[in-house]
């Protein structure tokens, strides 16, 4: 099954307002949320609907190598653009959180704040079968 989510031109985009925040830090809700979870050594998070990558930063802190997943190519643009001039090490991915690209059991923490609202019922169900698989 293909997942739609968010796609350019659909009503439904979020490029636009992403775009207006490529400046706009993480909430100290965002942080507070982070920081319970501290790294192991050489873990992973996956930031799911990552946008502009404001969450790459206090995750890169709480000592996570990050992958963030976003459906919009402007969105990965924007992320990549902020973990590159952050000097952290993160990777974006344009995919579906209903379809991670990523291997069993390989992410330590999953991230998916204010996100799963934008998905279908089916999207929703998908993602968070996802989420399951992913994490370790």
């Amino acid at each position: 099954m293909k997942a739609v989510w968010t796609v350019e031109g659909d009503e439904t985009s979020w490029t636009a307002w992403a775009e207006s925040r490529t400046d706009t830090q993480a909430s100290s809700l965002v942080r507070e949320l982070i920081a319970t979870r501290i790294a192991g050594p050489q873990e992973w998070a996956v930031d799911i609907g990552c946008g502009t990558g404001r969450a790459f930063i206090p995750l890169a802190e709480a000592g996570y190598r990050v992958i963030g997943i976003d459906p919009t190519p402007k969105c990965i643009e924007l992320s990549l653009r902020r973990a590159l001039q952050s000097g952290i090490i993160a990777y974006p991915i344009q995919a579906s959180a209903a379809q991670l690209p990523l291997r069993a059991a390989s992410a330590a923490f999953v991230f998916a704040f204010g996100t799963l609202f934008h998905l279908s019922l089916v999207e929703v169900s998908l993602a968070l079968h996802e989420i399951r698989c992913r994490s370790n």
